[in-house]
């Protein structure tokens, strides 16, 4: 399944290396793509997470969850 994540605080190359490297982190995530102009993460994954679960991969760090679809 795929999950659709916007994110606040993304800017660069850099901050899109850091979020996937965050992300891969949460059991089952196979794939995260990160479009830097939208803010938006694809994150293939076998399970179902919510906001507060990503911005718990995202803990210690400046990036913030807004929404998950």
């Amino acid at each position: 399944m795929k999950q659709i994540v916007t994110l606040e605080n993304i800017s660069c190359q850099n901050c899109v290396k850091h979020v996937t490297d965050h992300f891969q982190t949460l059991k089952g995530v196979s794939d995260v793509q990160i479009d830097l102009d939208t803010k938006v993460a694809t994150v293939t994954t076998d399970h179902t997470y919510s906001a507060e679960d990503y911005q718990a991969a995202l803990a210690k760090t400046i990036y913030k969850v807004v929404n998950v679809a």
